[in-house]
């Protein structure tokens, strides 16, 4: 069923007799946390929810839009990315100065080009919570952006 010559992949390639750029992939993603509610609509344990209210990813390293695109296709109406910008101390080039406006911006880009594809709904919101330190052995400094006001990070909310 699942194997390179399982029946999913004989689907695949009747697919791609018309469209060359799909590929065909297994267990390929998971969320960090969410928030779920609604109705049971199927099992017990809300393990099967009606309701999807709040994704949430989590990112210690700089690939931020890995975890970017699996809130992208997901649905619920609240989408939370935590990461990290330089600490303060550490923002010693233009290039640490400059890459949270920078990454802030792909990440937008990236909802973009997929709401170019399949919109999806209007009202979802993007959250992206931001840490780091001012200086070594402090607690993280927390700000936040929303994908309705990226803006450069003098903008951030704080």
């Amino acid at each position: 069923m699942f194997g390179n010559e399982g029946f999913l992949a004989s689907i695949m390639t009747r697919l791609t007799e018309n469209k060359t750029e799909l590929e065909y992939k297994r267990e390929y993603y998971t969320l960090d946390a969410l928030y779920v509610g609604g109705e049971n609509l199927y099992r017990q344990n809300r393990t099967y929810p009606s309701e999807l209210n709040v994704l949430i990813e989590h990112e210690q390293g700089d690939n931020v839009e890995e975890e970017m695109w699996k809130l992208i296709f997901w649905r619920s109406p609240l989408k939370v990315i935590i990461f990290y910008d330089w600490n303060e101390y550490e923002k010693t080039t233009n290039a640490r100065r400059e890459w949270l406006d920078r990454k802030l911006i792909k990440l937008v880009d990236m909802l973009n080009k997929a709401n170019a594809y399949f919109p999806e709904n209007q009202e979802t919101n993007y959250l992206f919570i931001i840490g780091n330190r001012v200086e070594k052995d402090q607690l993280p400094n927390w700000r936040w952006a929303s994908n309705k006001q990226i803006q450069p990070t003098s903008f951030v909310g704080g």
